[in-house]
């Protein structure tokens, strides 16, 4: 099948799917998606030990992808952003294609007899609670056993299921696809500015153009206070454009188990929550108590949770976005849209508190956080749930 045939069944069963959809705008894919993703980070991980001693590191990313159904026009894929001055990384930055790169002969089977040993059965337990208060609410902590997992016995409606997840371009879903940044590019610095023109241009996209308005957002600083209740105040300065708040915090209990605690007053938590979330589908979960409202500016962290010892806190703010396309969506649902590209751009500003710099780091007020009984291993706190190792294991403090 030629390529021009396998375009007109993408392009027909994409019209045919929204035809049905309830008069909703029918319109081909683009040739072209790009996503900017604008993040403002802070917390004693984001700017090394002299941030940490003056109150928390305040660090800026970006990260730009291309995803095109086009193939590169006149040897290798090649494609760049081009910046307004302000950004202070030069007039562009390239966009890498990853090369593919052959699967070698595989390894011979070692029929299972060589390794030494056989596997653990997991040990230890995650205890999940969720909402604002000083003490936990009633159902509450809903108990997954690490053991029946690995037998395959998964708890039903664990993660979230009412927060979708946007799917940035990736290689997987593209054709061509470019990337930035890479291990060795340089990062955007606390001057730098996003406001002003930008253009995309390369060899497999059509040229892509669009100004933007918004910059960074504002850095996040949160802290958190322990009060006589044994609960933990967890407040935070209002972060201007901000859409709404997300906070969630894990625990390390020493004994196994780990404890796992979200804002929300449903038990929601997981995919997109810890990530970007459009301000349309943020306005949607403040009105059903998932993500605090963007007037709010504390949480109380129940007792139970903080009697699990010391926890990594995190809150998030949900930005806006911002979307082009060329040429523009038609005015009249009854146009058929065939938009060469489209781009996004998404905002958020993220904030952490290690107990072990609680003292150190700056709070919403500028004041100390929690003074630490430990220094936990972030490795340790987060390693079940982020970073593949089994909670609890015995070195969260140190």
């Amino acid at each position: 099948m030629n390529e021009r045939v396998k375009r007109a069944l993408v392009g027909a069963t994409a019209l045919g799917m929204l035809a049905g959809s309830g008069g909703a705008q029918l319109s081909t894919p683009p040739k072209a998606r790009y996503y900017m993703d604008v993040s403002t980070a802070t917390g004693p991980l984001t700017g090394g030990l002299r941030a940490i001693l003056k109150g928390g590191g305040e660090s800026r990313s970006l990260t730009l992808r291309l995803g095109s159904t086009l193939a590169p026009d006149g040897g290798a894929a090649r494609a760049d952003h081009f910046l307004p001055p302000a950004t202070l990384l030069g007039a562009s930055v390239p966009l890498a294609t990853p090369i593919p790169t052959p699967s070698g002969p595989s390894e011979p089977s070692t029929g299972g007899t060589s390794q030494p040993g056989q596997p653990q059965r997991p040990k230890g337990r995650l205890l999940i609670y969720w909402g604002c208060g000083a003490h936990a609410g009633p159902g509450q902590p809903v108990i997954i056993d690490f053991g029946k997992i690995a037998d395959g016995q998964m708890p039903p409606n664990i993660f979230s299921t009412v927060v979708p997840v946007d799917n940035p371009p990736s290689e997987a879903t593209s054709r061509t696809y470019g990337f930035w940044p890479g291990p060795r590019d340089k990062h955007p610095q606390p001057a730098s500015s996003l406001v002003g023109d930008h253009r995309i241009a390369g060899n497999y996209t059509p040229t892509i153009g669009f100004a933007l308005q918004q910059d960074w957002l504002a850095a996040l600083h949160a802290s958190v206070a322990a009060q006589p209740d044994g609960s933990g105040l967890l407040s935070w300065n209002a972060v201007p454009g901000a859409t709404g708040y997300y906070a969630w915090a894990f625990t390390g209990a020493g004994n196994g188990d780990a404890v796992c605690w979200a804002s929300s007053t449903r038990r929601e938590f997981g995919g997109a929550l810890w990530d970007y979330v459009a301000p349309t589908v943020v306005a949607r979960l403040v009105t059903q108590g998932i993500v605090l409202p963007p007037s709010a500016t504390s949480c109380q962290i129940p007792a139970e949770v903080k009697a699990g010892g010391a926890s990594v806190t995190l809150v998030n703010a949900f930005g806006p976005e911002a979307d082009f396309a060329y040429p523009p969506r038609p005015t009249s649902p009854k146009v058929v849209w065939h938009p060469d590209w489209t781009a996004k751009v998404r905002y958020k500003s993220t904030a952490m508190v290690l107990p072990s710099m609680g003292a150190m780091t700056r709070g919403a007020n500028g004041q100390p956080g929690d003074k630490p009984t430990c220094k936990p291993k972030l490795g340790g706190m987060l390693g079940g749930m982020l970073g593949g190792r089994r909670p609890g294991s015995g070195d969260d403090c140190r």
